[in-house]
């Protein structure tokens, strides 16, 4: 029980670092695409519209 209890929490921690860590690398990347001239950036689809 113990074991599965440990388990657990190393996965939560695991996802919770990397939910951080993954929008801050996002805007580096997103500020080195430029979008034409009649469209803007949209962050939560991460693409131009």
């Amino acid at each position: 029980m113990r074991a599965r209890h440990r388990h657990f929490l190393v996965t939560l921690i695991a996802a919770i670092a990397v939910a951080l860590v993954a929008p801050s690398a996002a805007p580096s990347h997103a500020e080195a695409i430029t979008c034409p001239g009649s469209t803007s950036w949209d962050n939560l689809l991460q693409r131009c519209v």
